[in-house]
């Protein structure tokens, strides 16, 4: 069975979640150490997005499959992460945490990597 999320998509869907890290914690008034947090991940996620070669990127100097196999690294990060006290004493946090978790790893999870890019 092919999976559905092409590089491409992928990388779109990376924005998305990168943008998310930005925008819900403040939106929700999370504990502002719980915004730094994910700003700080916004941030390292979107410098690896924008220099992936899957059609989204910026300055495409990664291969997709690199960034897939730093996907599955960060996914282990992120789940750790949800037991930073700052996290795990804001019931917001925790909920957008669980979220971002499940996003994360169901984009990872259903990427067709074999699958050529198209813009």
């Amino acid at each position: 069975m092919e999976k559905p999320i092409t590089p491409l998509a992928h990388g779109i869907i990376d924005y998305g979640i990168i943008a998310s890290l930005f925008v819900v914690p403040k939106t929700m008034d999370m504990d502002k150490k719980a915004q730094n947090l994910y700003s700080i991940l916004g941030s390292s996620l979107g410098i690896y997005n924008a220099v992936t070669n899957h059609g989204a990127g910026i300055l495409p100097l990664v291969s997709f499959k690199t960034h897939y196999k730093i996907d599955y690294f960060n996914l282990g990060l992120v789940g750790l992460l949800g037991f930073h006290r700052a996290i795990q004493k804001d019931k917001k946090a925790l909920l957008f945490h669980a979220a971002l978790v499940a996003l994360a790893t169901a984009t990872v999870v259903l990427t067709d990597v074999s699958r050529k890019s198209k813009i």
